[in-house]
């Protein structure tokens, strides 16, 4: 046996308790626990097939805690901020935002700590193309048609966006334009405000427009006449009535459109209207008289009568 090893063993239990409390005592003077915050973009995980989910933040913040020297090897990518979208369905709701953190850190805080989404479901429809023109051509020239490849496009995104398109816009110039031409029109989706609804898709983005100019053609602007059926619920009244636009140019020979004060509308039936309504209409157009777009949108606006 050898004694020596027992010799002193007292003093040496204490030597090495002392050593093992210096080491740590060195440690966490010289490599601390320390907090630090980190910008981490927000995924979403288990998308819902044929939804859209709508949130308004892109970032969360999160602060950890670490020893000083952990913070040396990890950056943003190497942590991970998430909200599940599994077993969620439809609507309006607030989700936890998860955290994966490397190991070796502990969460102190998120920020925001909840996600409020909006999970809907994604529909298309079909919608008319309105072709919006502007400018004025060489002198002597008229517009004569201008005609689009196709009458309606489709649009299609979360149900709530797309039930608020009422039409989809394209813009040409006409300015200095004096032969027909063929021009390709983005589209944009509008809503009943003539404002862009942005998060829908346009199916097909641009539709071909063929423009056809003619020579001697007088132009006039005048104004539309609703002409109204006499059909409506007896106990309903008209509230009020506009047309969009309110007035329109009309093309044609000059001795027959310098009669012309007014263009008139079909006769809109009135039958079963018992709340604000838009109705489009076609143009009853005389003789010899041509205009860009024959129909237009007729807004009616109806109340109840008090007994």
């Amino acid at each position: 046996m050898n004694i020596t090893l027992y010799k002193n063993i007292f003093a040496k239990i204490c030597a090495l308790l002392f050593a093992v409390f210096l080491w740590f005592f060195v440690m966490n003077e010289q490599n601390p626990p320390v907090e630090s915050t980190f910008t981490v973009p927000l995924e979403v995980s288990n998308n819902l097939e044929g939804y859209s989910v709508d949130y308004n933040i892109e970032n969360v913040k999160i602060k950890v805690r670490s020893q000083r020297n952990a913070l040396m090897f990890v950056s943003e990518t190497s942590f991970k901020a998430y909200v599940d979208l599994a077993g969620h369905s439809e609507g309006r709701q607030s989700l936890k935002i998860q955290v994966v953190l490397p190991q070796g850190f502990e969460l102190v805080a998120v920020t925001p700590e909840n996600l409020s989404i909006d999970i809907e479901k994604i529909i298309n429809k079909a919608v008319p193309v309105d072709i919006t023109l502007s400018g004025v051509p060489a002198s002597g020239v008229s517009l004569g048609k201008a005609l689009p490849a196709t009458s309606e496009v489709y649009v299609e995104g979360p149900q709530s966006a797309v039930n608020s398109v009422k039409a989809v816009l394209g813009y040409i110039n006409l300015a200095g334009k004096a032969e027909d031409f063929s021009i390709d029109v983005p589209l944009i989706a509008v809503n009943n405000e003539g404002k862009e609804v942005s998060n829908v898709k346009v199916i097909p983005r641009s539709v071909n427009v063929d423009i056809s100019l003619v020579k001697g053609l007088y132009k006039k602007t005048v104004d539309i006449k609703t002409k109204l059926g006499n059909d409506l619920l007896a106990d309903y009244m008209i509230k009020s009535i506009r047309t969009e636009p309110e007035k329109i140019d009309i093309y044609g020979d000059q001795r027959i459109v310098d009669k012309i004060e007014a263009i008139d509308t079909e006769t809109i039936a009135l039958a079963n209207i018992d709340k604000d309504i838009i109705k489009e209409v076609k143009l009853e157009l005389p003789v010899g008289i041509n205009v860009i777009k024959d129909k237009i949108n007729v807004h009616i606006s109806v109340e109840k009568k008090k007994q």
